[in-house]
């Protein structure tokens, strides 16, 4: 049996809490993460006459229940081509910082999540040896706070940011999930 840091296991207890499956949370989160620069980038616009008419378009329920329900398993491509579509900047934007702002009150290790969730979604990502040196810890505990980072990221925006904002559920956790184990 592998070692179980702390923080993952409270990870994992928010997870049943919201009753998110992890393994999906954590792979949309890795997918939204991944994108994230991208669709920022390709839909900033100038404040020209064309910008004004894309505002007027956007369909934020439609997006957020994209968001909230998308299948992280679909080609990449495919991903990213619908989120330049459905996504404004700056909802996105807003989205993400509010789910970070609720990363950086994790109990244990939020400052290290924090600047590892800032550098994937930086438009200049530094190396994992300058993330190493940044943070103060070696290559096999960066690994393990990228995990957890990402999957505490995902329990935020779907959790706590969109859950609440949408009916969609469909993040559920399997049948076999008791309530009463997660005092064990």
């Amino acid at each position: 049996m592998s070692y179980e840091s702390v923080s993952m296991r409270k990870i994992k207890e928010y997870c049943k809490l919201f009753r998110l499956e992890q393994d999906v949370v954590f792979d949309r989160a890795k997918c939204l993460i991944d994108n994230y620069h991208g669709v920022i980038w390709a839909n900033a616009h100038d404040g020209s006459i064309e910008s004004e008419a894309c505002d007027k378009t956007f369909n934020k329920d439609l997006a957020l229940s994209y968001i909230a329900d998308f299948n992280p398993s679909e080609e990449k491509g495919l991903i990213r081509d619908k989120m330049l579509k459905l996504f404004e900047p700056k909802w996105l934007m807003d989205l993400v910082a509010t789910a970070m702002r609720q990363v950086k009150s994790f109990s244990v290790n939020s400052s290290d999540y924090n600047d590892i969730l800032n550098n994937y979604m930086s438009d200049a990502p530094v190396t994992d040896r300058v993330l190493c040196s940044t943070i103060n810890v070696g290559k096999t505990t960066l690994g393990t706070r990228k995990r957890e980072a990402i999957l505490l990221f995902g329990i935020a925006l779907w959790g706590i940011v969109i859950q609440p904002k949408t009916e969609v559920k469909r993040l559920m956790v399997a049948e076999t999930y008791e309530p009463k184990a997660m005092g064990q």
